[in-house]
């Protein structure tokens, strides 16, 4: 969806420390976009400012590595790696209905709507992406 908008910037995390904990069994997380639906196992990431989100199973390992002594798989603190990703500063409020199909995130004028190589989406307040991403060196923020 957002590969053939010419509007999207390329951006790349900010390598960040958050603390993580795993789900033991289906739940909803509340996130600062709503309600995210977390399967068991899946990591529950939490940011220095207490916002919270799952991240499947799937896909943890590629995107956080644990910072010692935390034991890959387990509760602890995790450190973001360097993911790339395209992205879009909306100019209208708007919805995105994740992959799961039940879980719907919204957006506000001028937050970012996120997308991965992995074909994931999600939505990412204005304050949180400045604190989160750098855009590449001539794309437009």
């Amino acid at each position: 969806m957002l590969a053939n908008d010419p509007r999207c910037v390329l951006a790349t995390k900010i390598a960040r420390r958050l603390e993580v904990e795993f789900a033991t069994e289906r739940c909803d997380v509340d996130t600062p976009e709503g309600p995210v639906n977390a399967s068991r196992g899946d990591a529950i990431v939490t940011d220095t400012d207490g916002a919270r989100w799952p991240v499947p199973q799937a896909r943890f390992a590629a995107r956080y590595r644990p910072v010692p002594p935390t034991i890959a798989g387990r509760a602890g603190t995790y450190a973001t790696m360097a993911l790339r990703v395209r992205a879009l500063r909306m100019q209208d409020p708007f919805q995105v209905l994740l992959e799961d199909g039940r879980s719907r995130l919204a957006g506000e004028r001028g937050d970012w709507l996120v997308g991965a190589d992995d074909g994931s989406l999600y939505v990412i307040s204005a304050a949180a992406f400045a604190r989160s991403y750098r855009t590449e060196a001539g794309t437009p923020a």
